[in-house]
């Protein structure tokens, strides 16, 4: 729901506090089934896997669209915090979704930038100029 909520755009702000609780959320699906383990499928993407994910990527996708009543400044600093989670997952989405802010989440640049370091290349490449 999360998601489809993100893809919503400025239409959604009145769901963006409950999206802002989602990033509290602590549950993250890491159990692949058969058919991911067996090569028949892909591994669902970690919005797919974690309400902590979707809320991120949604929040990003509300931003983006260019929310004027939006309170930009507390949405991009609780995703920002989100950059120092423990799951290396977690931390790709708000990457992406401070991106996908762009200027507007101008602030928190070198908070990105210090995931050149993350010891997961799939980090360090959406970090990366």
């Amino acid at each position: 729901a999360a998601v489809a909520v993100g893809f919503m755009g400025s239409s959604a702000l009145e769901h963006v506090d409950a999206l802002l609780a989602l990033l509290r959320d602590t549950f993250f699906e890491l159990a692949p089934d058969a058919l991911t383990v067996g090569g028949s499928r892909p591994r669902l993407p970690p919005e797919c896997r974690s309400a902590k994910c979707a809320g991120c990527l949604a929040l990003g996708r509300i931003v983006a669209s260019g929310a004027a009543s939006l309170d930009v400044e507390r949405v991009a600093e609780e995703v920002a915090r989100l950059l120092l989670d423990d799951h290396w997952e977690v931390r790709l989405v708000a990457c992406e979704a401070l991106g996908s802010m762009g200027d507007r989440a101008r602030k928190h640049s070198s908070k990105v930038a210090a995931l050149f370091d993350d010891p997961r290349h799939a980090l360090r490449a959406p970090a990366a100029p």
